[in-house]
């Protein structure tokens, strides 16, 4: 219900005579707007304090996750010296991402709409923020890794008539509170600066002395000089990290949409303390705090933080006292996975128990230093296409310097290669019919016309090398009865494995391209093996929530 639809009714209430009554509208959203940032101030106790509310330090309002580690709260003396197995215990999980839901029109400004608290609970610091941004120049760093949306919106366009694009938020991944200082706005897109304002800014309210997991869904791009980056922010924010102590990691949902390489480097699976935590608690924040996106999106800025940090203490608040019950919840899911895992594990321990001992070794190094070789890497075998191709002009080269003479200026592997093309082509083109099956648009005829011009006329220059290469082939090609309706992609290409094994040897074939074209080809399958296996990771896991 929006602040007017309830003032509406109060009115109502009030006098339903049909009366116009004085407009009260006005000072009760200054009403209103008061008291959600009094109960902020008592809710902190900062009534109690010496300093009063004006000694209110930034964050200071933020509601705390009681249960994430906090030195001199819940953690024990010397927790920095714990044993190896017990380190787990004293690990920090920070969420970050952005919202484009949040967005704040052009409408008044900081000098006639301050905010009443902003920059003492959730919402960073608006002066040095918006000073630092002045000083930041469009980022050219991010690329294409990953599919998701936020890649899509890096630099985006739909900025214009916003002062506000949405915001970059950090929570505790795990309890899904968000953290003191930690919500930032955006101004064009998912900027590096804006992230990295953010998460100084949490930082600040953490012990350099706790282990830190670090979950974003672009942290492949982010995290590459994160640590350069944050060395130069302004002196207020600017801090030294210790590599060692922060591990940088993608969700686990998130991560199907990345390259393989990257679902191996940023695994949350491989990072020793992390559970079972998902890595997504940053997400569900945004459903709940999406409903008064449309109210805000039309609020001076200081109304608008206002308003956030008094939803997002509520939020807090309600993860609090729901957190009793959660933990309870999950620990009886640890224990009946514990049963489970414990048995699974000794009976793969007996089967590989030669091989126990140097998958352990790997893995406690790699755990050790990341830059060991990667356990959990799938590795490939075998050549891929480019170097088969590089290795057989070679070989041809070394044939010509011991004195034999080239039939034509394409080599054997640049005919085959041509004709391995061609049958790619042929794919394309088949797939395109398929796709556009069923209420077409002329542009895509035009388009699949023009695939099919681009294969006939290469098909043309594959012909003339194939009457060099393959006379046997051309002459079967010749006494083929052609139907009347043939399309391109649905012509026999006659390649060497196509041909009856008399007809691949001399004169009907020259010697050694059936050898080719199989060694071309297995360097094909062993490519498309590793394509195949890359979109049953990213299938995978939706099969799994879907059940």
């Amino acid at each position: 219900m929006t602040a007017y639809d309830f003032y509406c009714i109060l009115e109502r209430l009030t006098d339903n005579t049909g009366v116009e009554p004085p407009d009260r509208y006005e000072p009760f959203l200054r009403m209103a707007r008061q008291w959600r940032h009094l109960h902020l101030l008592k809710r902190a106790g900062r009534g109690h304090a010496a300093s009063g509310c004006d000694g209110t330090a930034a964050g200071e309002l933020a509601l705390l996750c009681p249960v994430c580690p906090h030195p001199k709260i819940n953690l024990p003396e010397g927790f920095e010296n714990a044993a190896p197995e017990n380190q787990c215990l004293y690990v920090m999980t920070l969420g970050l991402d952005a919202c484009f839901r949040l967005k704040r029109r052009l409408i008044s400004s900081e000098q006639r709409d301050p905010g009443l608290g902003t920059g003492l609970s959730y919402v960073v610091e608006p002066e040095p923020y918006r000073e630092y941004l002045k000083t930041v120049t469009d980022q050219k760093e991010m690329t294409t890794c990953s599919g998701l949306a936020a890649l899509d919106y890096a630099n985006t366009k739909f900025s214009r008539g916003y002062a506000t694009t949405g915001v970059v938020m950090g929570v505790c991944a795990r309890h899904e509170f968000v953290q003191p200082n930690g919500v930032g706005d955006l101004q064009k897109g998912e900027r590096f600066a804006n992230t990295d304002w953010v998460f100084a800014s949490i930082l600040r309210h953490l012990d350099p002395c706790i282990r830190k997991i670090v979950l974003y869904d672009i942290v492949c791009q982010w995290a590459v000089h994160v640590i350069e980056r944050l060395k130069e922010l302004p002196p207020l924010m600017r801090l030294s990290m210790l590599l060692q102590l922060f591990r940088f990691v993608i969700p686990k949902m998130h991560i199907r949409g990345h390259t393989v390489n990257c679902q191996v480097r940023y695994s949350l699976n491989y990072v020793p303390g992390s559970g079972q935590t998902d890595g997504e608690g940053i997400e569900r924040p945004w459903a709940n705090i999406g409903g008064i996106a449309t109210s805000t999106r039309v609020s001076g800025p200081g109304a608008r933080h206002d308003a956030l940090d008094c939803h997002w203490s509520f939020w807090n608040w309600l993860k609090t006292v729901g957190l009793p019950k959660l933990l309870r919840r999950r620990l009886d899911m640890a224990k009946e996975e514990e049963v489970v895992q414990k048995a699974a594990f000794e009976v793969f321990t007996l089967e590989q128990l030669k091989r126990v001992s140097v998958w352990q070794k790997m893995v406690e190094e790699y755990e050790a230093d990341g830059t060991k070789p990667n356990p959990y890497e799938s590795t490939e075998k075998g050549l891929t296409e480019a170097q088969v191709r590089r290795k057989l002009e070679d070989e041809e080269e070394e044939e010509m310097k011991a004195g034999k003479t080239r039939v034509n200026d394409v080599s054997p592997c640049g005919f085959v290669s041509l004709g391995l093309e061609l049958e790619d082509s042929q794919r394309k083109i088949r797939l395109q019919v398929e796709l556009k099956k069923g209420g077409s648009s002329e542009s895509s005829k035009e388009s699949l016309k023009q695939l099919r011009r681009k294969f006939t006329t290469r098909l043309t220059r594959f012909r003339t090398l194939q009457a060099t290469y393959q006379p046997s082939a051309i002459q079967t090609l010749t006494r083929r009865e052609v139907p009347p309706e043939e399309l391109p992609e649905q012509v026999p290409l006659m390649l060497p494995s196509a041909l009856p094994p008399h007809l691949q040897i001399s004169p009907g074939c020259m010697p050694g391209l059936a050898d080719i074209e199989n060694t071309l080809r297995e360097a094909q399958c062993r490519a498309a093996l590793v394509r195949l296996r890359n979109q049953l990771h990213i299938k995978a896991r939706p099969c799994q929530i879907l059940g």
